[in-house]
């Protein structure tokens, strides 16, 4: 039980941590392509399908419904089970200090980027001359851009998950009223079809209701 606990654990900071790199590797990516436009003579991000985009949504969406169902399954867990388990913050997971969770999203967010770039280059049937080129055409351009989105990004999604992690205790009372009024309705359906004769009175009722209304057969003339 004490390593499965501590697989969601890592599972769970693994999902935070992809999901916001993959999140501010596409902000970067887009603002990059933006101010190349107005900022440098040679734009590497231009004359590119930057069909990465989209794919990098999709990740990060999924990575971000991943984390957010670790949490659900957990509350839900301890209010199906009734037995209290030990749930770890967001500080026991990245540590109190920002400094810790930010650093790992800039680091993981840069080599996204460039990733991101170098697939769209090569989709393109293009060639890297140029490093560079990966972060827009301008190291500078790039990582004044990139790491700032990804300290922006990381704070933000910090504080997210705090949030939800903090609502463990009213996501577990939720999901207890859920099942119990769950239960209520499974029994009282259960005693209904338990009556002896119940569904049985019920259908012949019906048809004599259905049958009152009509005439009957005509008296016979005396």
């Amino acid at each position: 039980m004490v390593r499965h606990r501590a697989l969601q654990t890592n599972v769970f900071a693994a999902l935070v941590l992809g999901g916001a790199a993959c999140c501010a590797a596409l902000i970067a990516h887009v603002g990059i392509d933006v101010a190349g436009d107005f900022v440098l003579a040679h734009d590497a991000y231009d004359g590119l399908d930057h069909r990465s985009r989209s794919e990098v949504f999709v990740v990060a969406l999924t990575l971000a419904l991943g984390a957010f169902r670790n949490v659900v399954w957990r509350a839900l867990d301890e209010a199906r089970t009734g037995r209290p388990a030990p749930r770890p913050s967001f500080d026991d997971v990245f540590g109190r200090s920002p400094w810790r969770f930010l650093l790992a999203v800039v680091a993981l967010t840069l080599p996204a980027l460039m990733t991101m770039e170098f697939v769209d280059l090569c989709a393109d049937g293009g060639r890297l001359d140029d490093p560079a080129d990966l972060l827009g055409g301008s190291a500078l351009l790039g990582l004044s851009i990139t790491i700032p989105v990804a300290a922006l990004v990381a704070c933000t999604v910090r504080s997210i998950a705090q949030l939800i992690m903090n609502s463990h205790h009213a996501l577990v009372a939720a999901f207890g009223r859920l099942i119990a009024l769950l239960a209520r309705a499974y029994r009282r359906s259960a005693e209904r079809s338990a009556e002896p004769g119940g569904g049985l009175q019920l259908r012949q009722r019906s048809i004599l209701a259905r049958r009152s209304g009509k005439r009957g057969p005509p008296q016979r003339a005396s």
